[in-house]
């Protein structure tokens, strides 16, 4: 069952590089993947719908799930998603009661940048602020990141998040099977799942459909 998220109860106003943020429209894409386990039962976190709308949104204990979705919403509010944008995908698919997986899709470095230099920015919403309370919330698992060194060097905003892989020998780089060089959306769609912003049995924004192959 999917489930329709009113984008405009939560998005941020703020200013920030939306013209810089689509200044490139060359594909070299960055991928990063991240695993998360909850840390007690849902029942557990604090009033939920209370603290999204009324308490402080970086609540130490608000369920994770209110802060991991102003990923796709301060997206949608830097002018990044859609067809032809910055942040291809930005999709969190649950495994089970408490574990998930968030994959991030950038077209290029550019759009890394984009994306992280105003996460800094405490505006309404708090993106940063909320994400830093995460660790009381949720254990962190693996991480992995893709993409072509180059490109990668050109990031400077991901809170050294490629540099470090590059420097640990962690970085994935396109040409590593199943993936061409640079990677095809069909190929990141196939390895990942339909781009999507947001939880996958929840609707926020519309993003970009890719054609795959019948597996039958």
């Amino acid at each position: 069952m999917s489930v329709q998220v009113a984008p405009e109860q939560a998005e941020m106003k703020m200013d920030g590089p939306r013209e810089a943020a689509q200044a490139s429209d060359d594909w070299s894409p960055i991928v990063f993947v991240d695993n998360y386990r909850y840390c007690c039962s849902a029942k557990l976190y604090c009033c939920p719908s209370m603290c999204q709308y009324l308490c402080c949104p970086c609540c130490c204990f608000v369920h994770p799930d209110v802060t991991l979705r102003k990923g796709p919403q301060h997206c949608k509010t830097q002018g990044l998603v859609g067809a032809g944008k910055g942040v291809v995908s930005y999709r969190l698919h649950r495994q089970d009661d408490y574990t998930l997986t968030a994959c991030e899709i950038f077209r290029n470095a550019e759009a890394v940048n984009a994306y992280h230099k105003t996460l800094s920015c405490c505006g309404g919403d708090m993106p940063l602020c909320a994400g830093m309370t995460l660790c009381f919330r949720e254990h962190f698992g693996e991480q992995k990141t893709y993409g072509d060194p180059e490109e990668c060097k050109k990031i400077t905003h991901d809170f050294g998040r490629t540099a470090g892989a590059i420097k640990k020998g962690k970085l994935i780089t396109w040409g590593t099977p199943p993936f061409s060089k640079p990677p095809t959306k069909e190929e990141l769609a196939k390895q990942w799942g339909q781009f999507h912003y947001g939880f996958t049995d929840e609707f926020m924004y519309e993003a970009e459909k890719v054609e795959l192959p019948d597996p039958s």
